[in-house]
């Protein structure tokens, strides 16, 4: 582990946070029109299971995602089912991937690493459970507990887990940004990722050359989400 790691960093030194934060309502009643939709562990016009093998639940479908942008691609049925949640994530300098999270009670997202120290990931905290202390976000030997309507900012290329031990859901708008320290930018942080995938679920889905057909173009065809 390298000496002095940064594991959160701190929201002040971003200035889109506060934009984000001042209209996170506007995010939250988006949320809830579309929070009752079906999840599927196949692609699906609705939630997505996220990462399977990560989690621990009595749920079948413990952890779920409702995407916006996947590296520089959008969903762009989701993107105008919410509107106003497109029209903040648009203002972020760097964005390179969004979605909404939901964990369900009693969810453990067990220790993994994200695959890149080019982004940095970010949650707003839109439904968060009475007892917030019973449901949190390890990185490194730093433990921090979501608040509504407020922005985080960790490197998930660090070992990192979450839990939801309440009675209740969490649900955040999750997203990356490219890491101001790393100085590549989120186009050629997409480009990279893309053309160089290696990631079976996305093979399975298409080709590099086709991940990058779609980034060309800027949305992913709905008929992949049918």
């Amino acid at each position: 582990m390298e000496t002095n790691p940064v594991y959160f960093y701190d929201t002040a030194d971003f200035a889109w946070v506060k934009n984000l934060e001042v209209n996170w309502q506007l995010i939250r009643h988006e949320l809830d029109q579309i929070i009752t939709q079906p999840a599927s562990d196949k692609p699906n016009p609705y939630w997505k299971a996220s990462h399977p093998d990560y989690v621990k639940s009595d749920q079948p479908i413990a952890w779920k995602t409702y995407g916006f942008l996947f590296f520089g691609i959008r969903q762009q049925s989701h993107c105008n089912a919410c509107p106003e949640t497109w029209k903040l994530l648009s203002q972020i300098p760097g964005l390179t991937g969004a979605e909404f999270s939901m964990m369900e009670p009693g969810t453990h997202i067990t220790p993994h690493k994200g695959y890149t120290r080019m982004v940095l990931r970010s949650h707003i905290g839109l439904v968060i459970p009475q007892d917030a202390q019973a449901c949190a976000l390890r990185v490194g030997d730093q433990t921090r507990h979501w608040e509504a309507g407020k922005v985080m900012i960790f490197d998930d290329s660090y070992e990192h887990e979450a839990w939801n031990r309440s009675s209740e859901r969490r649900a955040v708008l999750m997203f990356d940004i490219a890491n101001p320290e790393m100085g590549y930018t989120a186009d050629q942080i997409c480009r990279y990722k893309l053309s160089n995938v290696s990631d079976p679920f996305m093979l399975g889905i298409a080709p590099a050359e086709k991940w990058m057909e779609w980034y060309e173009q800027g949305y992913i065809p709905e008929d992949l989400t049918q």
